[in-house]
């Protein structure tokens, strides 16, 4: 429970003025989650009811269930009048995981198969974005938000579509949809979703090399695509600076 209780006490500090904040709070290990997902929905009860999802709960689309447990809990918010918020991720510790619970002599509780992450994840996308699109077009007092954070354009390209379907542009508007990915990793996904008028985050991971080195390896390994992804970094940094050296203002295709 320490971890939790550090959690905690670091987002009390957040809440003297949460109106103009978005509050992101991180998934752990699963035996540690339900204490985490209580206290994060208890907030989401006391501060997502004026029309705006400020606190986030994350889910970790590597846990066998997560697109069953994600329409469980907007179902949940929805009926008592909540915005709910999303993080959506594929998580990181597949290994220790799978450590943990032999260790505990319970069943593993991850995918099977990364695979099988990829498809948990795009559901659970498909699901969230689904529900934004269809409340944005009532006059609905609900305004669900969801964060991908993900490195994976395939996965992008998906919501983007989606998101291609509706001519209710309020969604976009109001901020609804977040891509965040590391800076320095994909940024050239970053530009082209930016490019499209949507919210981008870049976000910086700061601390003790010992702690930063291996948070930074479980990101590629999360994403078998970032590696692929590393030429096209290259390709697209060189078109951009032969873009600027030639006086051009227009970024270059990313796709």
């Amino acid at each position: 429970m320490s971890v939790v209780r550090e959690k905690m006490l670091i987002l009390i500090n957040c809440m003297f003025d949460v109106r103009d904040k978005t509050i992101l709070i991180d998934a752990e290990y699963w035996n540690q989650q339900p204490a985490i997902d209580f206290l994060t929905h208890a907030l989401m009860f006391r501060f997502n009811r004026e029309g705006r999802a400020i606190i986030h709960g994350t889910v970790q689309a590597y846990l066998r269930g997560s697109d069953d447990r994600l329409l469980r809990l907007l179902k949940a918010a929805e009926e008592s009048g909540v915005s709910y918020g999303l993080k959506l991720v594929r998580g990181a510790y597949m290994e220790t995981e799978r450590k943990r619970s032999m260790k505990m002599s319970v069943p593993p509780p991850i995918q099977f198969t990364i695979e099988d992450s990829h498809v948990a994840y795009d559901a659970c996308a498909r699901h969230m974005a689904r529900r934004i699109l269809d409340l944005s077009g009532r006059s609905s007092r609900l305004h669900p938000s969801l964060w991908l954070a993900t490195h994976n354009k395939e996965s992008i390209s998906k919501v983007l579509d989606q998101l291609m379907e509706t001519e209710d542009r309020s969604c976009i508007q109001n901020k609804q949809f977040t891509f965040a990915q590391l800076k320095g990793m994909c940024d050239s996904l970053s530009a082209m979703v930016a490019d499209q008028g949507l919210s981008v985050s870049k976000y910086v991971p700061f601390g003790p090399i010992d702690e930063v080195a291996p948070y930074l390896a479980r990101r590629i390994q999360e994403n078998s695509a970032i590696g692929a992804a590393s030429a096209h970094e290259v390709r697209f940094i060189i078109e951009e600076l032969r873009h600027r050296i030639n006086g051009s203002s227009k970024a270059p295709p990313t796709a």
